[in-house]
């Protein structure tokens, strides 16, 4: 098996927040470690990778916030009453798919900022990695048949019920369907989509 933070397998870890997901790659360059890190606000962060390469000790500082943060599920402070995610806080910082999303560069991995929220691009063993460390029981067969069933399909051009192009990470395990059909969010904001079929146009 590879070395853990090496290119063929990098340590994967989940953040809470693009600044802290900032931190965590600047303090793996540092150290010449490959990481992929994952922004899921309402997740438990995830650092196990970071311990196992001895990382898990050192604190990053928090950024100085002169107000409270608001959760991207909190109501929006403007009084409309939709949620923040979906109201101001809609199209602030994110990854960009038209960018690259999450970058492989020399000294490891970087994140790309966009105004536009879009995918974070993933490659296909890396994501039956991720998930099946978050879902130990699941099979790792069936979950590589449902993906790769879900890219063939993407790939001859099928749509969701409502037009769009299919999520394909989603689609395997919830059937054919579109990121907005399958959560009810308009947008991805930090979820994950196979970089094998972010490319293609349907």
């Amino acid at each position: 098996m590879a070395k853990l933070g090496s290119d063929k397998r990098p340590a994967v870890v989940r953040v809470n927040s693009v600044t802290r997901a900032e931190e965590i790659v600047a303090y793996c360059n540092e150290r010449g470690w490959k990481v992929i890190v994952g922004v899921e606000p309402e997740e438990t962060e995830d650092l196990a990778d970071l311990e196992k390469l001895g990382g898990g000790t050192r604190q990053t500082k928090s950024p100085n916030r002169s107000e409270p943060r608001i959760g991207r599920n909190e109501p929006c402070p403007c009084g409309s009453g939709k949620k923040y995610k979906k109201c101001c806080g809609r199209g602030n910082v994110g990854f960009s798919e038209s960018d690259g999303g999450l970058e492989e560069g020399d000294s490891g991995w970087t994140i790309s900022r966009e105004e536009s929220l879009s995918f974070i691009p993933i490659g296909l063993d890396d994501y039956i990695q991720l998930h099946l460390k978050r879902n130990p029981g699941e099979s790792v067969v069936e979950l590589r048949s449902q993906l790769n069933e879900m890219i063939d399909l993407i790939k001859a051009g099928q749509r969701c019920a409502c037009g769009e192009k299919p999520w394909a990470i989603g689609s395997a395990l919830a059937g054919l369907a579109c990121f907005t059909c399958i959560t009810g969010d308009a947008t991805p904001s930090g979820d994950y989509e196979l970089s094998e079929v972010l490319d293609v146009d349907v």
